[in-house]
Formats: C-alpha cells, structure tokens, sequence
C-alpha cells in the first residue's frame, strides 16, 4: 500500500505537468526538464511494479490528466521515484503564456499587462492552470503579487517558481488556500531571474480562477500602469490614474510616507508634460520626484514638481518608463490621483531653460525684448511649441540676440501628435535665419546643438507665417 500511495502521488504530479521534483536548499524545491528519450519507462526502472496492476493503472490515469487532487507535496522518500518519471518541461516562450484559458478573451497577457480590469481567467473544473512569464533578459525581482478577484477565485493550492533558465526552477511559495490565505498572495523574491511559473491546483468555489493582475518590482519590461503601496487593490487600481477618467482613483495607502507610481509603455515614446490631477491639496504628498528610463532598471531624475499647484513637470524625452516618487505624508495621510498625463500640450517649452526667468513662452510672444535662454555650455537644446490645433505653416525665422548666439546647428522638426517627429530641415546660420516648412503640423520643435560662441543660445523672438 505504502508503493501504491507513493506512485498515485507521483500520478498526480505527472499530471500537474510532468516535473521532476526534489529538495534543494533553504526548504526551496528544484523543477528540471528533461529529455524524454533519455528516461526510462517505469516498467524498466521498477519492474517489480510490473505486477501492480493498480499503480500502473494510476500512472495510465495520470498520463490522462485523470487524478485525484491531493495538497500533499513529495517528502525525501518519494522523490527518487518522481526523478526517474519527469517529462520534457518545455522553456515557456516569451511574455505571458500558460492555461488553459477560460477563452480566448481572458488570455494570461492580460494577468502581466497593469490594468486590474482586464483578467485572466482558467478554464472552468480544470483543476489545474499555468501561468508563465518569460523576460527577455534576467531582472532583480524584490516581489510577486498575485491579485485574484476574490476568495472564492482563489485555487486550493498556489505554488511560484522561478528560474534564470526555464529548465532549473526554484519554488519560492507554497500556499494552501483552505479559504484562509489572504486575498491577494504576496511572495518575497529578492534574486535575479528570467522566468515566472505560477503553479494552481484545485478548483476554486466558483469553478476556476480569475486573476486582475500581476505585479513585481521592477517594470522592467512590464507594460501599463503599478503602484506601491496601494491603498488597496480590489477598488483603488494603479491604473484609474491613467484611464483618463476622473471619477476614477488611485489611493496610496495610509500613513506609508512613500509612494512610487509607475508606467510602462509598449515601446519608447517621447512624452511631454507630465501631469498630476490630485484630488486636493489635503491629499498632495510633501514632494513628488519625477523619472525616466529606457530599461526600467536604470533611472534619470527630471527633478522634483516643485510648489506649483496642480502638479506638472516638463519632461520633453523619449522613454519606455517613468515614474513619479511621492514622499512625506500629506495632511489627509494618503495622496489620491485622478488623473495622470503625460502628452505635449499646446505652449511654449524648453530644456534646459537658464532659469525661469528667461522661460521658452518668451520666444514665442511676439515681443524681442524678452528673451529665452538656454543652460550655459549644455551643448544641447530644445524648444518646443505647439498650436491649440494644426495649422499650415509657410515660413520659421529665427532671431537669435546675434551670431555669437547661435548654436553650431539647428534642425528643425514637425509633428502632428507631439510624439511622432519629422524633420524640417536644418536652419541656415546667421543671427536671423529661416526655413520654409509649407506643411501643415500642430508642433514644432528646434533642436539645437554645439556651444555658441558665448557659451548659450539666447532667441529674442521666433516668428512663425
């Protein structure tokens, strides 16, 4: 009985996915693949299971996915046996894969995608579902948060593996539900890894899981919207900030002292302005910080949004991510976002500005006695403008203070939405040189680059026909 017991558990692992199992250090369990032709039959390894009918009809029934579910995991004993049964484990592509799926709607992408309204859900009375997540480059993972719709969602057992490989997987969690585990697990990670295998077993009360999203630290790679730490995940998502709706909120949670929120995009873009609809002053933290990057692991400050009420900071870079660091409690004890933006608006804007004096709207304002001035020995320079509309535009002149202020080259560029750019051409030199555009465009942009002979680019007026 006790060799029928260990082969029907090992049934049940077979079918869970054809995993080899064993004990590695700090409690953790290791998950190989392997080649099938290289393993022997059962009948080879154990022969005098030959005679068994009932465990070999077990392992028949297994091989079918037809198993008895069973929360038991193997001990020191059994382990041999499920060496010498494992299966190909197939590298999981990359992205988001698993299943099965309920349909093809609720597809796992949407459990990696930042947007806790859109699901994934596993095929009803299943009993068993995958989830994978393949980076395209190993990555520091400080946590996994598993964010199911609810407790009756939630499948009798829950394990998370990890791998740099996609063949040696460590188990990091081991959960058994048993209507006791909090709504949303959260597993510490802290290694570096390539790959995320969340393993559920058992039906849920309601017949299958449902998953609103994902979530580790870094972004890196991850598209859509987090934050952390949230007030909480069920009402208050990272991505009602970002849904354009001011009805709906994020809400930070109480008393943290610091909030990070973040955003992916699904490729580089160039964004403009970033800004940030909080509901009140009550509800403002202290300081909020804004970031840009192009790998989600390595970070450029912009600078902090300073005192201006409501929030905006000037970006004007292409990035793939960015995030907004809020510390210091405000006044209610918790910052709540209606909204965040981060498009080109109509205006004038600038980087890097002197000062705030001498600010971009100067060059646009029709009057030469008031001046935008570039950082000094910056080396490069962008001025921005954008109409309330498209428009036609015949001709650009650009009349610089004289020629000592004049950077080496000027380029100037188009665009229609403030994120796709073409070019215009370069200007000629001199102190006021123009350049006929004949297009009708919504933006423009002058990128300018190499030091003037004084050190800085100073523009008394642009005149746009």
């Amino acid at each position: 009985m006790k060799i029928m017991r260990q082969w029907i558990m090992l049934a049940a692992v077979l079918a869970a996915g054809g995993m080899l199992i064993s004990s590695c250090g700090g409690g953790g369990v290791s998950v190989t693949g392997g080649q099938s032709a290289q393993v022997q039959t059962p009948e080879q390894e154990y022969p005098q299971l030959v005679d068994a009918p009932e465990a070999m009809d077990a392992i028949a029934a297994a091989a079918r996915g037809e198993f008895p579910f069973d929360d038991e995991i193997l001990d020191d004993a059994q382990e041999p046996m499920a060496q010498s049964m494992r299966k190909m484990q197939q590298i999981p592509p990359a992205g988001a894969s698993g299943g099965p799926d309920m349909n093809s709607y609720y597809i796992p992408s949407k459990a990696f995608d930042g947007d806790y309204r859109s699901w994934w859900a596993g095929k009803t009375g299943a009993k068993k579902w995958d989830l994978y997540y393949a980076f395209q480059q190993s990555h520091h993972l400080d946590f996994i948060n598993i964010n199911f719709y609810g407790p009756d969602y939630i499948p009798d057992k829950l394990d998370v593996y990890v791998s740099a490989d996609g063949l040696q997987w460590d188990r990091v969690a081991h959960l058994i539900n048993h209507k006791k585990q909090p709504l949303n697990p959260f597993v510490a990670i802290g290694r570096e890894v390539r790959y995320i295998w969340i393993d559920m077993q058992g039906n849920p009360k309601i017949g299958f899981p449902l998953v609103r999203d994902i979530e580790w630290q870094p972004i890196a790679e991850r598209v859509g919207a987090y934050a952390i730490p949230g007030q909480n995940d069920n009402w208050y998502f990272a991505s009602n900030a970002f849904d354009a709706d001011p009805e709906t909120l994020w809400a930070g949670k109480q008393g943290a002292g610091e909030w990070t929120m973040f955003y992916g995009f699904p490729q580089a873009r160039f964004i403009g302005v970033v800004a940030v609809d909080i509901f009140s002053v009550n509800h403002r933290p202290a300081d909020m910080e804004l970031f840009t990057s192009n790998d989600g692991k390595e970070w450029t400050s912009l600078g902090s949004f300073g005192s201006v009420w409501p929030p905006r900071k000037f970006a004007g870079e292409v990035c793939k991510y960015f995030k907004i660091v809020m510390t210091g409690n405000p006044p209610s004890g918790f910052p709540i976002i209606r909204t965040i933006t981060y498009n080109l608006p109509a205006g004038a804007y600038a980087k890097p500005n002197e000062n705030s004096y001498y600010v971009a709207a100067n060059a646009f304002d029709g009057v030469p006695n008031t001046w935008w001035v570039g950082q000094r020995m910056a080396g490069a320079w962008d001025l921005y403008y954008g109409f309330e509309s498209p428009r036609a535009v015949g001709t650009v002149r650009v009349n610089y203070y004289s020629v000592n202020h004049m950077p080496a080259t000027t380029e100037l560029f188009t665009s229609t939405d403030g994120v796709t750019w073409t070019s215009a051409g370069m200007m000629p030199t001199g102190a006021s040189p123009s350049l006929a555009v004949n297009a009708s465009v919504k933006y423009l942009r002058f990128s300018m680059k190499g030091n003037p002979y004084v050190g800085y680019p100073l523009v008394k007026d642009i005149a746009i026909q």
